[in-house]
């Protein structure tokens, strides 16, 4: 039986999370590295980007309560855990 939280698993989200991330790190190495040229994305882009995925996260994962960008994806339970 393995761990699920708010209808999700866990461990397989985990293992599937880290192997998109893996490869998209190895691939935007890839372009920085063969493209010398290429001008550094701009913060407001930056920014964008990282809303955007909050909110597919938010959508993906309704029932967890996703919240934030600053520090990362954050859920409620790690606000109580600090005290916010």
């Amino acid at each position: 039986m393995s761990l699920r939280l708010s209808g999700i698993d866990v461990p397989s989200a985990i293992v599937n999370l880290e192997f998109q991330l893996q490869r998209t790190q190895r691939l935007l190495e890839w372009v920085l590295a063969n493209n010398h040229g290429l001008v550094a994305i701009p913060q407001e882009v930056f920014d964008k980007i990282a809303r955007e995925s909050l909110m597919e996260v938010q959508k993906k994962y309704p029932t967890t309560g996703v919240i934030g960008i600053g520090q990362g994806v954050i859920a409620p339970s790690d606000l109580q855990k600090r005290g916010e």
